[in-house]
């Protein structure tokens, strides 16, 4: 599962929206349905900006940190979307326009993978130590999913067979060492959240 970047939250706070603000205006579809439009962003300029258009059970996503597109299982509220979980949230995603909403960071895969041989055993053999030191330094120099993923197949496929070295299922973990949420994912969710406090007066959520 996909974890928030470190500092994330405070650099997406303090320098993306550490001076925007938050405007909410309802209006009703000729069909009868309410629906919320939310801007947030910083007065006079468009850097940074997003906003939210809650439609039914849909939360449109667009502005300066991008697009995306939600479907709940429930009326969209600004309310119920506040309180939503990043990974919540993230599971309501059908598309978004930063590989999925997900990014490679190497400090999480390396932590990842040294984690497994703590855990599974350290290597035992030259040649699996071997496996393990080069699986680490291509972790450190990826810097996307997509690489990450098609030079763990050349190394699977013509350098060493990973079964014999990190379990036979390791194509189910290890593809996903690395795996954060984007900062754009963070910033939609985090957005909600503090536009949500700056409309209700303060009220943390």
């Amino acid at each position: 599962m996909a974890t928030i970047p470190v500092k994330a939250e405070d650099d997406i706070r303090n320098r993306w929206f550490c001076n925007h603000q938050a405007t909410m205006h309802d209006y009703t579809s000729a069909k009868g349905d309410k629906i919320s439009v939310i801007d947030w962003r910083k007065p006079g300029t468009g850097v940074y900006s997003v906003r939210y258009l809650l439609d039914r059970n849909y939360l449109h996503v667009t502005g300066d940190c991008g697009d995306a597109l939600y479907q709940l299982t429930e009326e969209a509220t600004l309310e119920r979307l506040a309180h939503y979980d990043m990974d919540y949230l993230f599971g309501k995603l059908r598309c978004m326009d930063s590989e999925g909403g997900l990014s490679f960071d190497t400090d999480t895969a390396v932590e990842g993978i040294r984690w497994f041989a703590k855990e599974y055993g350290e290597p035992q053999t030259s040649e699996a130590q071997e496996c393990f030191n080069e699986v680490i330094e291509a972790a450190e120099e990826c810097s996307s999913l997509s690489e990450w993923n098609q030079r763990l197949a050349v190394f699977d496929s013509s350098s060493y067979v990973f079964s014999d070295y990190f379990g036979t299922d390791w194509y189910e973990w290890m593809p996903s060492c690395g795996e954060v949420y984007s900062y754009q994912a963070v910033a939609f969710w985090l957005g909600l959240r503090m536009a949500y406090t700056q409309l209700h007066y303060g009220k943390e959520v």
